[in-house]
This record gives structure tokens, C-alpha cells and sequence, in this order.
């Protein structure tokens, strides 16, 4: 195993400069390190799709993510129009608690396992906010349905495990929620948290479970680098203005 590197970016919304794109770009090839990205990178509403299409996947692509979460601005309540949404994506793009009526999303996955810079075997989950309530008028419409995190994040979790050596988790939930998946799943390594817009990042340690938030509109991305080759390992912070 080698150390892990991370640059964790969140909610976006559309606000990534192409200078900011090259910023990150130039900071992974630096620090060899996977970009990722815990959702709300779009900005755009749920029950239309916008005639202009957002340019943040394709400054994403140019910076080199290996994958996001899909948040609540990604999600739209039909299957066709969200897959439509992401498809500009060149990265991989998850969620776990979001499943399609005829049982697959793809190529939008529940989770992934890719490579870091250094060879080792990293799964990567994601998380969305539940934004249509199991049972409500709401599930008329859509050909999705949302599933408990805490269910989700329990099958990741098993499927992963035992196949990589770092785990970490894309968490588009409230930092509340993700400081008790925390506390809950002890055996993931790194928490990548979005939705709460925080001004300063966010860090909080959970025993040997590093949870981060990171700050919206491409202010920043938040540098987590692992202390040690071997998990658990706690991972050290620092915040990094892009332009």
C-alpha cells in the first residue's frame, strides 16, 4: 500500500472557472492525487432541463476526476433526463441509496473501484438526498426510488470492504448525516461531505474515520493526505484557494 492523496471539491453549481480547472488539473498531477467531487456540481432545477448546457462537467473532465456524487441538483425524478444530465461526464459518477425501477442506472453506479496514483485499490460510494420520500404521491412520477442511506451505505460497505484498501464515501447528505455515517461504519476510511455550503472547511475525526466538507462555488478544494501507508490512517488537511 502507498499513501493516499485526495483533492475534495463540493457543490459547485455550475461556478468552476476554466483558471480553477487548470488550477485543480495542475494540483493533481503535483500531489498525485484523485480529484473527486461529492455532487451539487450542477446547477439546474429538478423537473426541467435547462436549454443551455452547464460547462462544469466538461472543465471537471479537463481537471481529471475520477469521480462524483450525485446531489441534489444532479437528481431528476425521471431516469432518461437525469442520465441525459450526466452524460458529459468522463468520470464516474455514484450513487448508492438512488436505484432505477428496472434495476440499473447506468452508467451512473452505486459504487466504483479505481486505482490511485499509486496502484492501491480505492471504492468510492456515493450518497444522494432522499428527494422523493418512499410511499409519497411523488413516486407516481418518477421511475426511481430512494432507498435509506443507512441501508445503501451498510451494501456498499460489504461489497467493498474486503476489495480495496481505502474506502471513502461521496456524501451529498447533511454534515449531521455524515458525521453518523461516521459513527456508524467504522470501516470506511474518508468522508467527502457537500451540501452544507460551509465558508471554512469542515473536518471532523470519528475515531479512525476522517469526515470532510468542503466549500461551495469552486472556492476551494481541500487537500487530505493519509498520515500512513496502511489503514486506519488519519488523513492531514489543507485548504487550497483556486482562482
Amino acid at each position: 500500500m502507498a499513501t493516499l492523496t485526495v483533492l475534495h471539491t463540493a457543490d459547485l453549481h455550475n461556478r468552476l472557472s476554466q483558471a480553477a480547472a487548470e488550477r485543480l488539473r495542475a494540483l493533481r498531477q503535483q500531489h498525485t492525487a484523485l480529484l473527486l467531487d461529492s455532487g451539487d456540481a450542477l446547477s439546474v432545477p429538478n423537473v426541467w432541463i435547462p436549454l443551455l448546457k452547464p460547462t462544469v462537467l466538461s472543465r471537471m473532465n479537463y481537471a481529471g476526476y475520477a469521480a462524483m456524487a450525485v446531489g441534489n441538483r444532479e437528481y431528476f425524478f425521471r431516469r432518461r433526463a437525469l442520465l441525459r444530465e450526466m452524460a458529459p461526464a468522463h468520470f464516474h459518477v455514484v450513487t448508492a441509496n438512488l436505484r432505477a425501477l428496472d434495476g440499473s442506472l447506468h452508467p451512473i453506479e452505486p459504487w466504483v473501484i479505481v486505482s490511485s496514483p499509486q496502484g492501491d485499490k480505492v471504492g468510492i460510494f456515493g450518497l444522494t438526498p432522499m428527494m422523493i420520500k418512499p410511499g409519497s404521491w411523488g413516486e407516481i412520477f418518477s421511475d426511481m426510488r430512494f432507498v435509506p442511506w443507512q441501508q445503501a451505505a451498510a451494501e456498499a460497505v460489504d461489497a467493498l470492504r474486503s476489495e480495496v484498501h481505502w474506502l471513502i464515501a461521496l456524501s451529498h447528505l447533511t454534515w449531521e448525516e455524515s458525521i453518523q455515517l461516521a459513527e456508524t461504519f467504522t470501516e470506511i476510511d474518508l468522508i467527502l461531505g457537500g451540501h452544507s455550503h460551509p465558508a471554512e472547511p469542515q473536518i471532523h475525526q470519528v475515531g479512525t474515520v476522517t469526515a470532510c466538507c468542503a466549500p461551495p462555488y469552486g472556492q476551494a478544494a481541500v487537500k487530505l493526505a493519509a498520515r500512513q501507508p496502511t489503514r486506519p490512517s488519519r488523513f492531514e488537511s489543507e485548504t487550497i484557494p483556486l482562482p
